[in-house]
């Protein structure tokens, strides 16, 4: 990676060269020698993480949770929070940030951007001794925004919480493609769009009018003046139940059809299996989702083997079960799961459980009143 000592950002002054040969080419599309280069050794990172941290002017110092970071062309275009990473990875590198700003001066809200390699090593890449673009999502994601936090922290206020208050979100980059302004992953529509000279911002403007159909999406206009290639020009935050449910309200917001409720994401599965129930055990050993086996019943020994195989898996892998063939008692626990987290789907358990108890009395009181034998033949 050859880069520019000065006015290196967001993909500008830098440029990779895969081998010996190209580094001539990457040298002038610098600038030359002339500009002042410095060259590093290329990090085979999987995934680049970032931390952003904040330290008082009483050298305290709190972090915010471990993101991931997606780039486009050296620019960042996609923030996921928390990063989906092991527990290990996330604590390494808040480790990681923690020691680097704790060697610095100032206070403030400092971005520390990582590396994340094959073998599990956290890299240290790069230091912004400022608010970051990978901390813009804490404005509706966080009890406190990475701008409060600053403003507390240069200010020798007490730092604000920064832990999350949403289970997760995803910040989406409005970046301009270039002069004439179509918009990274937007689809341009066929018929041209005139907007006083600048059709960008009409696209721009259209992807925002979509991502408020979006449930927990808060769009951010920087009211720039002009556009230029791979310019931000604003984001869209996204706050929901789990990053997977996100990703697919992201996919919907950037096709050309409109928000229609799409998958959103896995959060409970419920596997059915009959005879050696092998599916369950298969998926509860390969994601870290709750899993619910339902023994099916059989041709033979009426579902019992299917039963007795689903709660004997292995330590370590724990499956959930019911009873054989209760595929609704199934349905109504993956719905408990869920509402632990949504007030909603709680509420809607609580109609459920007090509509059976109604049902069950009205029942009751028919079979005391009527007597046995009337109520069976009706």
């Amino acid at each position: 990676m050859i880069k520019s000592k000065r006015l290196a950002y967001d993909g500008q002054g830098n440029v990779v060269a895969k081998s010996e040969g190209e580094s001539s080419s990457a040298i002038d599309v610098l600038g030359g020698f002339g500009r002042g280069l410095y060259v590093e050794k290329w990090a085979p990172f999987i995934k680049e993480l970032a931390v952003n941290v904040a330290r008082g002017r009483d050298n305290s110092i709190l972090c915010y949770p471990v993101v991931e970071t997606i780039h486009k062309e050296n620019i960042c275009h996609i923030v996921k929070a928390p990063a989906d990473v092991p527990w290990r990875i996330r604590k390494l590198a808040n480790d990681v940030a923690y020691k680097a700003i704790s060697s610095l001066e100032g206070a403030g809200v400092f971005a520390v951007e990582l590396f994340l390699t094959r073998d599990g090593q956290i890299l240290l890449n790069e230091v912004a001794p400022r608010p970051h673009n990978s901390g813009d999502h804490t404005i509706e994601s966080c009890y406190t925004s990475q701008f409060e936090q600053h403003l507390r922290a240069v200010v020798g206020l007490p730092l604000g919480d920064p832990s999350m208050k949403t289970p997760a979100a995803i910040m989406y980059n409005l970046l301009s493609e270039d002069e004439v302004g179509s918009f990274s992953s937007f689809p341009v529509p066929s018929s041209p769009f005139c907007f006083n000279g600048e059709p960008g911002f009409k696209v721009a403007h259209q992807l925002i009018a979509r991502a408020l159909e979006i449930p927990g999406a808060t769009a951010h206009w920087y009211d720039k003046p002009e556009m230029r290639r791979q310019r931000k020009m604003g984001h869209i935050t996204l706050v929901g139940p789990s990053v997977g449910v996100l990703e697919a309200r992201l996919k919907s917001m950037l096709r050309e059809e409109g928000y229609e409720n799409p998958n959103e994401g896995i959060q409970v599965i419920i596997a059915g299996a009959g005879g050696a129930a092998h599916l369950p055990g298969m998926v509860a050993s390969l994601t870290p989702l709750p899993v619910i086996g339902l023994p099916v019943r059989a041709s033979t020994l009426d579902g019992i083997d299917s039963l007795l195989s689903i709660v004997q898996m292995p330590r370590g892998v724990p499956v959930a079960t019911v009873a054989v063939n209760n595929a609704t008692n199934a349905g109504l626990l993956a719905v408990r799961m869920l509402g632990v987290g949504d007030a909603d789907l709680l509420a809607r358990m609580n109609q459920y459980q007090e509509d059976t108890r109604d049902h069950v009395l009205t029942k009751a009181e028919k079979l005391r009143k009527d007597g046995w034998e009337v109520y069976l033949n009706q």
